[in-house]
């Protein structure tokens, strides 16, 4: 029944702690009767980005206002009186009073407007269903829209501030897209009659998922195809993603009480790849899902003062403080491995099962057990523990394991234990694993006999103690083979190996990379860093998995890659050693950014995200190419700042090299350019830039600018910060600002769930000496109230004495192995290996030169090298210089190997020590002797008077053209490849092929001439040399003519030169030969060769 009751409200009915409003009743309520509780109420509409609260923008230079609301997780007690629990979902009949001539939107259609008089029109929405009061959700403005039928006939509508309405139509595009995928991925319509999304011009967070009226950052929904960046279409896409899959996971169904927020957020930011992917298929987001979600999750996870998934929370500061990376990223990671282990199929109708179960009501995380172990029994699925039983012990402990694998006789052994970077911190631990940090574990592994990457989640071995064997014969025990565990890295751990194992892994990267995936790469670069930073791997081996980069392309290795580079960096930036680092990071990037430069166009959308990460990276490290391509283009937008014709993919950087490098002009130019940007994409990218200055006046001016909203909008103002603290000038500044300006900071931004954690993670990450940590202790214990922050500063401090402990453990490691590499300024360790000693050259040379076009004249050749092995290797490093080598001609023979012989995998280029490098699948052996053979090409030109070069000479108006050599002292390796170094002397056995017009010239005599070639040339072969270095060979093709004499002692002397000038040799040709027969008789050594 419904009853209507008098109430009297007494001054004693409020509890401020809790945000409880008491009545106190005359009469006592009955179970089960319905009743209905009436009031009116007034609340402050102030800018703080919380319950309903005033937002604003500029149109045609005028101010505009909006009213709008964020209530997730407890501030929809903001806007009105309410039981703001997630559990007390409800029916909602929204009314909105506005203006006329504004429109007010909300999470259901409008039913009626009515009036109200004075100019004022009220809006009655239709019933929603029943939500939670977080996904409530209003906003009065003066938007515009754009609007569309999905093909299920839903309609869907974009809201926008009018000048950026035209930004809304990819999210428009990509919403209708989405959501009908997942009405037939889930198999549940969406249950409201319309989908609304709107671009915010203030806005806490990147999105809410208001049912029916998902609210946006303007910078995660807006987009313009001419100005904005492939990173902020991934944004748009992934943000609506995110936030559609919402629609079902937490608003359809919601969790019981914000302990399993990661229940909405870890599924959505699982789901989200899924949804984009739909709409991209070719962006491969599934390999971008570690370096995107699952690295995050891992470092966030490495301290003992980190949290489980399902964790207990009480009131709203411990609630906004789990809106973390465990909540959303572990989350995910934990649902992407559960749904590899079960299959897709299973996976998907256990969530449309726990859907359609639950829909309208709320569940715990047993619920979703249930429902995947009931469709994984119906579907035959053999596992062998329960899904609850596997998946407790990954949300009920926290962190997670490091597997260490070991070679046995009869397979593997593996050992799991749990992972920190500071086993030995004494941070109190608040939550105790109730499994003792064991973990059921899927292990997923291959060999580098068996290749395969791409096993069935029902293929797993399960690891459920602190160590087992499993039991393979087939591993392979050579010394380089190898194994590797976690395949597309599905599972959500670590993963060791003893020495062995990880040098043969760092070599089948320098090898081949590309025979292990994108992911896998990332992996064990990633992994080998953290590792080293736990103390669980020597720092030589993490630096070895980068030592391939030079030759890499692909993203997500260069993203795994350049996290570990940056945390180095921060640590590393206040010692010595820093420049080292600086060279040794620019002599991997420079080849990458080489290919490319500041070139866009026509690639993918992953070709961009690599090519982006190179220019990044090689300016930022000071790659003089780079930065001086930067500036110019920084300039001359400058000059013209009407004509921005940078790529919009590279503005980021472009714009930060030209306020790094510039001064208060740059400066003050692109803040300009920042206050009049109409669109958020590229307002974002200049807000950016602000903080690269290096002028510390600057910097601090900045810092002051976040504290008034008029500079520096209040949703910004945190990143900013953060911003400026990844500046290495700027980190000190950052801190100190913090330091002092605490209490502003806590009051202003403490609200805003996950941001003011990020903030305190960004001011203290590179903390890494005792005055750092110390002055830090001495802040915390100087706060009573550190809001909810208070495990992101138990975190900071944890993570300072890691840093501190890395310093201490690597430095003068990472000194001493930085010393000894080769980098862009300084190339060290020049000689060749003497694993191969060369014996006879059989070397065949074609100069082209007989064109009339000298840009197009060429070298064909090919080369024989017959070698002794001294000792074992898996490669043959020769020299070799602007040569083009034919891979396909590149082959290995010898009569006298043991076994199978050896195959050629890869080339390398060691462009910096002139190296070819011929990687081979199995070692050379020591004492055997095997014949290198290739193909080649290169230019005859005279650039450079050095190697096979182009001569000529005028014969009246005609240029007449010849090729020559100068080999001394290192460029025989321009002519062929060759062990290019004096000692390593050989034979040579030379054939040079000519037009019949031509001659030919080489050490030795002719044993044959004119041989009858193909496209009408002729061969000359030459007897074989003496033993000999390489600089001392020589070879002509010219139209020369000879003088000659015979020696007192027999030897034939010839002195040639052009017709024109033979004449004039004769002086030569007899101090020649009078000279060469006096050194014989000097020496006593008879001149070897029979000419001269």
């Amino acid at each position: 029944c419904v009853q209507v009751m008098s109430l009297k409200l007494l001054p004693a009915g409020f509890r401020y702690q809790n945000e409880f409003m008491l009545f106190h009743l005359s009469n006592d309520l009955l179970k089960d009767h319905e009743y209905v509780l009436s009031m009116e109420f007034r609340g402050p509409l102030q800018t703080d980005l919380k319950g309903f609260y005033l937002s604003s923008y500029t149109e045609d230079g005028n101010k505009r206002y909006l009213a709008t609301t964020q209530f997730q997780p407890t501030d929809a007690r903001k806007a009105f009186p309410c039981f703001d629990e997630p559990e007390f979902k409800a029916v909602f009949n929204i009314t909105v009073v506005r203006k006329v001539g504004w429109l007010s939107l909300s999470n259901s259609e409008i039913v009626t407007t009515t009036s109200r008089g004075d100019g004022f029109e009220a809006d009655h929405y239709g019933p929603t269903p029943r939500m939670s009061t977080y996904l409530v959700a209003f906003v009065v403005s003066q938007f515009k829209s754009q609007h569309q039928t999905t093909s299920n006939g839903l309609q869907y509508g974009v809201w926008a501030q009018p000048n950026s309405v035209l930004q809304t139509t990819e999210a428009l595009n990509v919403g209708t897209k989405v959501i009908t995928f997942y009405e037939e991925y889930f198999n549940i319509s969406f249950p409201l009659p319309k989908q609304d999304m709107i671009a915010v011009p203030d806005y806490p967070l990147g999105a809410m998922e208001n049912w029916g009226l998902i609210t946006y950052r303007e910078t995660a929904m807006l987009y313009d195809d001419k100005i904005s960046t492939e990173d902020n279409l991934a944004r748009v896409t992934s943000a609506i993603a995110h936030e559609l899959s919402h629609q079902w996971f937490g608003d359809l169904v919601t969790m019981k009480w914000w302990d399993d927020l990661w229940l909405n957020e870890g599924f959505a930011t699982f789901v989200q790849y899924m949804g984009t992917d739909h709409v991209h298929p070719d962006w491969k987001m599934f390999d971008l899902f570690p370096i995107g979600d699952m690295y995050d999750a891992f470092e966030f996870d490495s301290v003992k003062s980190s949290h489980p998934i399902y964790v207990p929370v009480e009131n709203p500061d411990q609630i906004n403080e789990i809106f973390d990376k465990i909540s959303y990223s572990k989350g995910g990671s934990v649902i992407r491995m559960i749904r590899y282990v079960l299959g897709e199929e299973t996976f998907r109708h256990g969530l449309i099962n726990y859907l359609k179960g639950l829909k309208y009501q709320n569940a715990v995380h047993e619920d979703l057990w249930k429902a995947l172990q009931k469709v994984a029994e119906e579907e035959g699925k053999t596992i062998p523990y329960t899904v609850k039983d596997i998946m407790d012990t990954w949300i009920l402990q926290m962190n997670y394991p490091v597997v260490m694998v070991n070679r046995t006789k009869t397979g593997l052994m593996v050992e799991q234990k749990r992972f920190l970077f500071n086993k030995d911190s004494n941070t109190t631990e608040k939550f105790q694993s109730p499994f003792n940090y064991i973990w059921k574990i899927p292990l997923t592994y291959t060999t580098s006999s068996e290749m395969n990457f791409d096993k069935p989640g029902d293929s797993v071995k399960w690891l459920t103690s602190q160590s087992q064997e499993i039991v393979d014969q087939k591993i392979p025990t050579s010394e380089n083979s190898w194994y590797l565990f976690n395949l597309q890295q599905y599972g959500v751990y670590r993963v060791n190996y003893d020495k062995q194992n990880w040098n043969a892994l760092i070599n089948v990267l320098k090898l081949d990379h590309k025979k292990v995936p994108v992911v896998n790469r990332g992996q064990i670069i990633n992994d080998a860093w953290n590792l080293a930073k736990a103390e669980e791997l020597p720092v030589t081996i993490a630096l070895g998995t980068l030592n391939y980069l030079d030759k890499e392309m692909d993203h997500v290795p260069w993203a795994a890659a350049t996290r570990e580079l940056a945390y180095v960096n921060d640590m590393l930036s206040k010692t010595e050693t820093f420049g080292d680092f600086q060279n040794f990071v620019k002599s991997k990037v420079s080849a990458p950014f080489n290919v490319h430069q500041l070139e866009f166009s026509n690639l993918t959308h992953l070709e961009i995200y690599a090519v982006r990460t190179f220019v990044g990276a090689a300016c930022s490290y000071g790659e003089e190419s780079c930065v001086s391509q930067a500036k110019t283009l920084f300039n001359q937008w400058m000059n013209n700042p009407d004509n921005n014709v940078i790529n919009p993919n590279i503005k980021g950087t472009v714009y930060c090299t030209g306020v790094a490098n510039g001064g208060i002009e740059e400066w003050n130019f692109v803040f300009n350019q920042y206050k009049i940007a109409t669109v958020v994409s590229e307002k974002s990218l200049l807000q950016s830039a602000l903080s690269c200055t290096k002028e510390a006046w600057v910097i601090n001016k900045l810092l002051e600018m976040t504290s008034d909203p008029n500079e520096i909008r209040k949703q910004d103002a945190p990143y900013v910060i953060m911003q400026v603290a990844d500046n290495s000038v700027g980190r000190y500044l950052a801190k100190e600002f913090f330091y002092q300006n605490w209490d502003f900071i806590r009051d202003t931004y403490a609200g805003g769930f996950g941001v003011f954690t990020r903030l305190v993670q960004a001011i203290t990450k590179a903390f890494n000496t005792d005055y750092e940590l110390d002055q830090l202790k001495d802040f915390l214990a100087s706060e009573s109230d550190l809001g909810p922050g208070a495990r992101a500063f138990d975190q900071a401090i944890e993570n300072t004495e890691s840093n501190i402990r890395w310093m201490k453990n690597n430095y003068d490691d990472i000194k001493k192995w930085l010393s000894v590499r080769p980098t862009p300024n300084k190339v060290e360790n020049v000689r060749l290996p003497r694993s191969l000693i060369p014996k006879i050259y059989n070397l065949t040379l074609k100069p082209d030169f007989y064109g009339a076009d000298p840009s197009t004249f060429s070298t064909e050749g090919s080369v024989k090298i017959e070698m002794d092995c001294t000792e074992n290797t898996n490669n043959i490093t020769l020299h070799s210089v602007d040569l083009t080598i034919n891979e396909s001609t590149v082959t290995i023979s010898s009569s006298d190997h043991v076994g199978t012989l050896p195959t050629v995998v890869s080339l390398a280029e060691d462009k910096d020590r002139q190296f070819l490098i011929v990687n081979v699948d199995a070692n050379l052996q020591a004492g055997k002797a095997y014949v290198l053979e290739m193909s080649f090409t290169s230019p005859l030109s005279n650039e450079v008077l050095a190697g096979l070069y182009l001569s000529s000479y005028k014969r009246g108006d005609q240029t007449i053209y010849l090729a020559t050599t100068q080999f001394e002292a290192t460029d025989a390796r321009r002519a062929f490849p060759c062990f290019d170094e004096p000692e390593l002397k050989a034979q040579f056995k030379v054939t040079l092929l000519r037009k019949p017009d031509r001659v030919s010239l080489s050490n030795m005599p002719q044993e044959k001439t004119g041989i009858i070639s193909a496209d009408g040339f002729v061969a000359d072969e030459y007897a074989l040399s003496p033993n000999m270095s390489t600089y001392l060979l020589a070879i002509i093709v010219c139209d020369f003519q000879f003088t000659q004499t015979t020696t007192k002692n027999g030897i034939k002397y010839r002195a040639w030169s052009t017709p024109e000038t033979l004449n004039q040799t004769e002086l030569a040709l007899k101090t020649g030969a009078d000279t060469l027969t006096l050194y014989e008789d000097f020496f006593g050594v008879p001149f070897p060769i029979q000419k001269q």
